[in-house]
């Protein structure tokens, strides 16, 4: 069974309104996308990058042997590309984990349980556990109330088997599903997804007040 690592690293990260992708900013004097290549680099078989092909040679220099793909037009589309690369090698019982590049601080051991998990389960997903309730509402009224032990932070990476991914996104092609996750869409063809709780912190870069915000959890883990 292999390990098969896949970043995505195609979104035009709008809400940082740095005229580029956001993954090629520079954290602590490296490019965002450099820490999670390293930690995959640490954790799996092979390893595919998706990203937009006007960011490809960009990308590409951070190391030469990178396997690139073209990302989709939505984060579904661009793990639907990946899975139809993935599809020339991968058996059905190697494990892909999927990960957002926009985490770039997630813990090597944090990875490797998820594919470990996905291994033993089938299916996985990093998360954070809650510290409040949650409130489901309709029409401004509260319906239904979750206690915080019940609600869950999802993160990356997500992983399952490779049969079951190819199934759940083939499912999804099928009725023109788009999933928020790979979670949703492995949820959504009846695959379990077992919680794989965060021991470190692994936030996600999205704004520039975020970089702030990992620039203090690389200064806690004493990383440069």
């Amino acid at each position: 069974m292999s390990r098969i690592g896949v970043i995505l690293a195609g979104g035009r990260g709008e809400r940082m309104a740095a005229g580029r992708n956001k993954v090629l900013l520079e954290l602590a004097g490296r490019p965002i996308l450099a820490y999670s290549l390293a930690t995959f680099r640490r954790c799996c078989d092979h390893l595919l990058v998706v990203a937009a092909e006007a960011d490809q040679a960009a990308i590409a220099e951070l190391a030469s042997d990178l396997d690139l793909v073209p990302g989709g037009a939505s984060r579904h589309g661009s793990e639907w590309n990946a899975l139809q690369r993935l599809k020339a090698f991968a058996s059905d019982g190697d494990v892909i984990a999927i990960h957002d590049a926009a985490r770039p601080l997630v813990a090597d051991a944090d990875v490797v349980r998820v594919f470990e998990e996905a291994g033993r389960f089938g299916a996985a997903m990093l998360a954070q556990a809650a510290e409040v309730p949650a409130l489901e509402a309709l029409a401004g009224r509260v319906t239904r109330t979750y206690a915080a032990a019940e609600v869950w932070r999802a993160q990356t990476p997500q992983g399952a088997h490779a049969a079951l991914l190819f199934d759940a996104y083939r499912r999804a092609a099928s009725d023109g599903f788009s999933g928020t996750d790979t979670a949703a869409v492995l949820a959504r063809a009846g695959y379990p997804v077992r919680i794989v709780a965060a021991t470190a912190d692994n936030p996600k870069v999205t704004v520039p007040a975020d970089l702030e915000h990992a620039l203090s959890v690389l200064a806690r883990r004493g990383s440069p």
